[in-house]
């Protein structure tokens, strides 16, 4: 991600707002000038921080104040740039947002009172006037997580410990899952690291050498439904690193909830809400019904094989539709 520069950014933010890219280029001119000699713990030059921030709220498609404040979003704090001049040169919303992040980031989240997520809220909900505010501090935090090598090991712990309790939350609490997944697996690598390559390693072997076994079930599962004329656009995927490691603490095996989280994944979150929209309950009951044969029949095939060694398939086909 630290080779992002400002044409990726442009090209990035261009496939969708062509009309602002000369202003999201003003903002970085300016951020680059304000942010000159700066550097990080990394030694790389500061500008790459902010450029990197907005560049992850490009990826989501924020609107231009959103990504034009990524950008200047520590500027009225560690450099000498003032109100007055991002008032006039990006407008009063961008300025809001700036001072949002600004004020956000001086909140002390140590006390034991603060780390209730409720009262966290209050907190938050007080100074925050626009949920945009807590979008580019979760974009600010991701990539300082990136980066969290750089700090010494009980800044890393801190770092850690502070992600997990209140950006986390955060981010479930809005709705950016992909945030949210990412900094927690980001979190759990320093809170746990011996679990987290462990989980990480099997991780990547189960998706490098069982991944033509899931496209195959995946393809028959699509098929089941189409038959049973039900719409849908189903994408495989394995459960974050920290998402696994709290289900196996419930009892599943590595590769048990692995194959759970790739299969009755796809079930739970497309198959049965789109069959629950259309049908009767005692429809929905026989299709999930039907689905569960359907993975009984798939078991006897992948053991008659040899695939999927160490699965309990009992376990997964009586498993709950649900994460």
């Amino acid at each position: 991600m630290n080779r992002v520069n400002l044409d990726l950014l442009i090209k990035l933010f261009g496939s969708y707002n062509l009309n602002d890219i000369g202003r999201v280029k003003q903002a970085y001119n300016f951020a680059s000038e304000k942010h000159k000699g700066q550097k990080r713990q990394s030694g790389e030059d500061y500008i790459v921080h902010p450029l990197i921030v907005a560049y992850i709220l490009a990826e989501m498609h924020a609107d231009s104040d959103t990504v034009c404040a990524g950008l200047l979003h520590d500027t009225l704090e560690d450099t000498n740039a003032s109100k007055e001049e991002i008032i006039t040169l990006f407008g009063e919303n961008v300025c809001t947002l700036v001072e949002g992040v600004t004020k956000f980031t001086k909140i002390n989240f140590q006390t034991k009172e603060e780390e209730n997520l409720a009262n966290m809220r209050k907190i938050i909900t007080s100074i925050i006037n626009d949920p945009r505010i807590l979008i580019i501090k979760l974009a600010d935090r991701l990539h300082n997580m990136r980066t969290l090598d750089f700090k010494t090991s009980e800044k890393q712990i801190e770092k850690a410990k502070e992600t997990m309790n209140i950006y986390v939350p955060l981010a479930s609490y809005i709705g950016a899952y992909h945030i949210k997944t990412e900094l927690e697996d980001l979190a759990f690598k320093y809170l746990e690291p011996e679990k987290y390559h462990n989980i990480l390693e099997q991780k990547y072997n189960f998706e490098k050498y069982e991944s033509d076994n899931i496209f195959e079930l995946e393809k028959v599962i699509h098929n089941f439904l189409l038959d049973n004329n039900v719409p849908n656009d189903m994408k495989v995927r394995t459960k974050n690193i920290y998402g696994i490691y709290r289900k196996m603490k419930k009892g599943f095996t590595m590769i048990e909830r692995i194959f759970v989280i790739v299969i009755l994944g796809i079930l739970a979150s497309v198959a049965i809400p789109r069959l629950a929209a259309t049908r009767e309950d005692a429809e929905i009951s026989a299709a999930v019904a039907n689905l569960r044969t359907l993975l009984s029949d798939a078991s006897a095939y992948y053991t008659a094989k040899g695939d999927f060694t160490g699965v309990n398939w009992n376990q997964i086909t009586n498993v709950p539709l649900s994460d």
